[in-house]
């Protein structure tokens, strides 16, 4: 391999493999970092035999001469100046990453890492052998020709009844954090099944409902208004033939619950839990074969205020990623905010974030933004029922 270059080749290897030129590294304070981790890219992407399509926009820009883009940046704070990272700050924190273009992909860097390939990463930046050396053929989760959508998949409009648009677009967006201890996680478990109604729940199904609930509730919406919540699902198991142990990349499918505001809240815990419980047990391989093909379509998503978008990474063990300088300090997004343009109108949608926490990563931290005003009602919802003053099941 010739300096400052990596190659990606395709289903198999032919003279029109893609070669892409890195940078040369130039001299500056951050000079032997970024060498140490640029270098053990080269040999990342190769192992991954990463299959570019022959439309792909990158060979386009290699054709062109241009290069790839080379994005280096210094930061004169301190951890300390940044504040407290378990409490999110959008505003600090887009300042620390490099923003992408989602307009024009050629202005992207050509590498930019994400979880499934960080741990590897690390690992050949620590001078280790890969352990799991990634696989990657995204034609494995490609859209069936012609699309067979042969279920609904929880898309459909929702009529904005309590103007809840308005309330996001009013008033100032608050971001906290809520921590729940194991203990916490395991007490939310057993009062969520002392009714009868569950043989079992994970700490997942039950924090879940529960946020759900508390940001329905804290959001004051009109009773016949229809909420819904997307959650995913892991779909390597489930996929026949099964995908590979190593693929790199996503493989979740979205699910969703839906109810009316009054139907969640005026119920018991257990049934909100047994609704995403239901939701689960939907997922097959005929399912999610479906899925892929609905999305073929994006304009069948529909983005809602009265919806809760869930992103859950506390399986994920960010903590333990390690380039050859420890474990990080932080690792989490910059932002749970998603701004959708299209030609019509301007779509704000904001995630909630489920991260691992403790030293054991039995813990989880829930993330969310929310309307200043509403953010009080869910702090004051959040500690009444961790707290256990009332029953799970109490509006405030």
């Amino acid at each position: 391999m010739y300096p400052n270059q990596v190659i990606l080749p395709g289903p198999s290897p032919t003279p029109q493999d893609l070669i892409l030129d890195l940078p040369e590294v130039p001299d500056s304070p951050t000079t032997e970092v970024v060498t140490d981790l640029l270098t053990p890219t080269e040999e990342v992407l190769v192992v991954e035999q990463v299959m570019v399509p022959p439309t792909h926009p990158m060979i386009t820009r290699s054709h062109l001469g241009e290069g790839a883009l080379f994005v280096e940046a210094e930061a004169n704070i301190t951890l300390d100046e940044i504040g407290d990272f378990s409490t999110p700050d959008p505003d600090t924190y887009e300042k620390l990453v490099y923003i992408l273009d989602q307009k024009n992909i050629l202005q992207n860097p050509l590498y930019l890492a994400q979880w499934n390939g960080v741990s590897e990463w690390g690992e050949v930046t620590r001078g280790l052998p890969l352990t799991n050396p990634p696989f990657l053929d995204r034609t494995l989760l490609k859209a069936r020709n012609p699309p067979k959508v042969e279920f609904t998949h929880g898309h459909e409009d929702i009529v904005d009844i309590s103007n809840t648009k308005a309330t996001f677009e009013q008033e100032m967006l608050i971001y906290k954090s809520f921590v729940f201890d194991p203990e916490i996680l395991q007490q939310l478990k057993k009062k969520a099944m002392g009714d009868g109604v569950l043989k079992r729940c994970t700490s997942f199904e039950v924090l879940t409902a529960l946020m759900w609930r508390v940001r329905t509730q804290s959001l004051r919406l009109h009773p016949d208004q229809q909420v819904r919540l997307y959650f995913p699902v892991d779909a390597r198991s489930i996929l026949d033939p099964k995908l590979p142990k190593d693929y790199f990349g996503n493989a979740i499918t979205n699910m969703s619950c839906q109810c009316s505001a009054s139907e969640m809240l005026d119920s018991p815990l257990s049934s909100t839990i047994e609704k995403i419980q239901r939701s689960i047990k939907m997922v097959t391989d005929d399912y999610v074969k479906s899925t892929i093909d609905f999305l073929e379509d994006p304009k069948s998503f529909q983005h809602h205020s009265s919806t809760t978008y869930l992103s859950s990474w506390s399986s994920l063990r960010l903590s333990s990623i390690d380039f050859g300088w420890g474990e990080p300090f932080f690792a989490g997004p910059t932002k749970l905010t998603l701004v959708i343009e299209n030609p019509t109108k301007l779509i704000v949608v904001v995630w909630v974030l489920f991260l691992s926490h403790g030293k054991d990563n039995k813990g989880i931290n829930l993330i969310l933004g929310l309307p200043a005003s509403s953010m009080k009602i869910f702090e004051a919802l959040i500690e009444m029922q961790t707290k256990f003053k009332k029953p799970l099941s109490a509006r405030l």
